[in-house]
């Protein structure tokens, strides 16, 4: 079963899933497992990878932004399918997303590549069996950033080379906007992240649980 929990960046799924994860474990009594874009440096687990040499900081925040249009599209999803295809999901297996390969369909589309390209190239990943979007607009993910002097990163905004709030904002409003358009069209889970976390969170386990019941690992 795959599970992805999607939204703009800063609209909280980090924080939900580390309140989400143990939680899941503890309801069907297994380790859930997890994917990131970072896993695929682990050499010790994905050697094939070793020809990345930078560490992931300096891979997000210098070169990436110096990629262009599907060079770096393909690479970003490379560094999914590396993972992906040495561990498909089993059955009777859970795995969490942190917006994985869908949140970067709509970046990357916000970036001005073609979305029927970048579905298209993302078509062989394994089917998403419930996805969950986090709703909050980026006027207010900047607000929580600016209060909590958090530091946008140049994806975030647009790979701009000067990574400023108005960047930031115009970026994400686009990725906002294919994200809700995505959301409406594929009929996912819209959960208002807006509110207080822990309502959220009690929202995010209510689904979970009752797509669970409806849907038991086998």
């Amino acid at each position: 079963m795959l599970i992805n929990l999607l939204g703009c960046d800063g609209a909280g799924k980090s924080t939900q899933m580390r309140e989400l994860l143990p939680w899941l474990e503890a309801r069907i009594g297994k380790k859930v497992a997890t994917i990131t874009k970072k896993d695929a440096l682990n050499r010790d687990e994905y050697p094939e990878a070793r020809y990345i040499s930078s560490n992931y900081r300096m891979l997000m925040y210098d070169i990436l932004p110096e990629m262009r249009a599907e060079s770096r599209a393909m690479f970003i999803f490379n560094l999914f399918a590396i993972q992906i295809c040495q561990r498909p999901p089993q059955q009777g297996t859970v795995l969490f997303l942190d917006g994985g390969w869908q949140k970067h369909v709509a970046t990357e589309a916000a970036l001005g590549l073609d979305e029927t390209w970048l579905n298209n190239l993302v078509s062989f990943f394994p089917h998403v069996d419930l996805t969950l979007f986090l709703d909050v607009r980026p006027d207010v993910i900047l607000s929580w950033r600016k209060e909590n002097e958090e530091v946008h990163a140049p994806y975030e905004c647009g790979n701009q080379p000067v990574c400023s709030d108005d960047a930031f904002l115009n970026h994400m409003k686009k990725v906002y906007e294919i994200l809700k358009r995505q959301a409406s069209s594929n009929n996912w889970i819209i959960i208002n992240g807006e509110r207080d976390a822990g309502t959220v969170l009690a929202d995010l386990k209510s689904v979970i649980h009752e797509y669970l019941q409806r849907h038991p690992l086998c």
